[in-house]
């Protein structure tokens, strides 16, 4: 397939090996969260995956509201990253029911945790392929299409032929050439059955159009 072994995509910086198994957030809008939880782990490279549900019940109480149906920005999701931290995924796992708040933390005791800050930025797609070349992830926010629905060609382009969707994040893991044109290579959070094994392809063109932010994380 295209994403693995090149295809008609000239491979420049791949990161996937970065980051544990692909997330699937099932049917809670945890997008954010599970994109935030990813750039965290690749950065101090743990090697595994950062407790989400953590993450989540830290940025309800931040912003003291009973649930997350109204989202998480990146300043809150930054402030409890610099303050609460993350355990393990293993520690405190992931829910996938469809639960509107998320669930309360055992008590940490010798977990380790680990803590960094988002830094927000306006999309500059130079600072991003910088951000790739010196092996760092970055979180984006986009207006997805509905051609993030069924992404099935042979190489795993997103086109850019159909209607809003919605507000989405992932992260960007690396780039490369598609018929002589950039293209970079994203990790989603709707399980490993989308795209090819939960990456995907989309064009230089469609990130500076639908791309809203990006943030990386820094130490604190």
């Amino acid at each position: 397939m295209g994403i693995t072994c090149g295809g008609n995509i000239s491979l420049s910086v791949d990161l996937r090996s970065q980051i544990s198994d692909i997330r699937d957030q099932g049917a809670r809008p945890l997008c954010m969260i599970c994109a935030a939880s990813d750039v965290h782990e690749a950065f101090h490279a743990t090697g595994f995956a950062l407790s989400a549900e953590y993450l989540t019940y830290y940025c309800q109480k931040h912003d003291c509201v009973n649930d997350f149906l109204a989202g998480f920005g990146v300043n809150t999701v930054s402030s409890v990253l610099t303050s609460n931290g993350q355990p393990s995924e293993t520690f405190h796992p992931y829910v996938k029911k469809e639960l509107t708040s998320a669930v309360r933390p055992p008590v940490l005791g010798s977990e380790p945790v680990f803590f960094g800050k988002l830094v927000d930025d306006t999309l500059d797609i130079v600072s991003l392929i910088e951000c790739l070349d010196n092996t760092g992830v970055v979180l984006i926010g986009m207006k997805v299409t509905k051609d993030f629905l069924d992404v099935t060609s042979s190489d795993f382009i997103v086109s850019d032929t159909k209607g809003f969707f919605g507000l989405h994040a992932m992260v960007v893991i690396g780039y490369g050439d598609y018929n002589n044109k950039r293209v970079f290579l994203v990790r989603n959070s709707w399980g490993i059955d989308w795209g090819y094994q939960g990456h995907a392809w989309v064009s230089d063109d469609y990130l500076t159009k639908h791309c809203m932010m990006m943030a990386r994380v820094e130490s604190i």
